[in-house]
């Protein structure tokens, strides 16, 4: 994480503060703010504790073509490498959700979910093999994927506007999705990007399943 990193995501949580002061804080804005606030929460904790046992957790991060590696897609997003990793991933978490959850809580979780699955199942079939992956920088790219491409897919001013602050204030990022470290999981970067463009293409259609998987849990 470098300084620019932080200015920029500073900038954009800035601007879309000015925004909603703009044009009214509204409860529902409000109740936004906040799932988006403990999802935060939630991952900040999940990181704490795993380092506060000494890394013991990461034993469920994603192995690549292992039957245990398939319960980390579940669990990995949860689990960091170290204090920079977690507070990096932070850093992009927070700006790149608020734009994604203002257009509903059903449809952040429905991109989350989707993308931390397409990301996770791509690192376990193409993953390199005898490693451990862990972190939600999958899903990060598929917010970024889904950021970049919704604009085209929409056909909407503001959507296309949207799609493109991101990619001038994010698309540099985009070469996170090569190969350059053997600890940086670029699979997991480049399968995280290609469901978010997935998820911008079929959102309606994603959007109906989630309806319909709601409806069903609470047949049970």
């Amino acid at each position: 994480m470098t300084i620019g990193d932080a200015i920029i995501s500073i900038f954009v949580i800035v601007m879309c503060l000015s925004m909603a002061i703009t044009y009214g804080i509204t409860p529902e804005l409000i109740s936004k703010f906040r799932f988006l606030s403990d999802f935060v929460v939630c991952i900040f904790l999940a990181g704490a504790i795993n380092f506060l046992c000494q890394g013991a957790f990461n034993v469920l991060g994603i192995t690549p073509r292992t039957p245990k590696g398939l319960l980390g897609i579940l669990f990995s997003p949860f689990l960091h490498g170290n204090w920079q990793h977690l507070m990096t991933n932070l850093i992009f978490i927070f700006p790149l959700g608020w734009l994604i959850i203002l257009g509903g809580v059903e449809q952040f979780v429905m991109i989350t979910i989707f993308t931390a699955l397409v990301s996770g199942f791509g690192i376990w079939l193409l993953g390199k093999e005898r490693t451990t992956h862990i972190g939600i920088s999958g899903v990060l790219f598929g917010y970024l994927g889904f950021l970049l491409t919704q604009g085209y897919f929409v056909s909407d001013s503001i959507y296309f506007g949207v799609s493109a602050l991101v990619g001038g204030l994010y698309g540099r990022y985009i070469q996170g999705i090569f190969p350059r470290s053997d600890r940086i999981s670029w699979e997991g970067h480049l399968f995280g990007l290609i469901g978010g463009v997935v998820a911008a293409r079929y959102l309606v259609e994603l959007e109906e399943m989630g309806t319909r998987l709601e409806q069903l849990l609470r047949l049970l």
